[in-house]
């Protein structure tokens, strides 16, 4: 018994950080696109696909990181801050929540009945570490573990003992 190639598949170009989730037979993808695919582990075969529709400056280089699976749905951070909780069984959408308008710097993991999932910095942002309700979508808790250009840190602000101030590189104040 050696290991021989069963089947294969192409993508369409794009960048790709994802990886695939198996579960109970299936195999559920982040292909590029912002697109999730559901297929038979065994033969390859398209059980469904779900394609958002994204603005045109995020199609090109739209990634998300990784789904979550569970309460018989997939989990899907999309590049466009989206949640999305897809029916496991057919791909249909059960529900979406917009968390931020930044886009997602990582992918969706399922702790108990929530959604964690978290935002990248920007100018004007602050990064964050989010819990959606994983059968609704409803925002529960933002934690933000860097302030926003500018602004002082929460530890700070809040009393807040973890550290949560940014890291800076000398004289050119640029962040780490």
């Amino acid at each position: 018994g050696q290991l021989t190639l069963a089947w294969g598949g192409t993508e369409g170009p794009g960048t790709k950080e994802g990886i695939t989730l198996n579960h109970d037979g299936v195999m559920h993808v982040q292909a590029t696109g912002a697109i999730v695919q559901a297929l038979d582990a065994t033969n390859g075969q398209l059980s469904w696909e779900y394609q958002r529709e994204l603005a045109q400056n995020l199609k090109t280089g739209a990634k998300a990181k990784t789904i979550a699976i569970g309460l018989d749905m997939v989990y899907w951070t999309s590049p466009d801050s989206t949640l999305v909780a897809l029916d496991a069984r057919t791909g249909e959408v059960r529900w979406e929540a917009t968390n931020d308008t930044r886009g997602h710097s990582e992918g969706a993991v399922l702790a108990g009945d929530k959604i964690i999932s978290g935002g990248t910095w920007s100018k004007n942002s602050a990064c964050y570490i989010s819990a959606s309700d994983a059968k609704s979508g409803q925002l529960r808790w933002n934690f933000y573990t860097a302030p926003s250009h500018g602004a002082p840190s929460r530890a700070h602000r809040d009393g807040v003992t973890t550290a949560t101030a940014p890291a800076t590189h000398g004289a050119l104040g640029a962040r780490t």
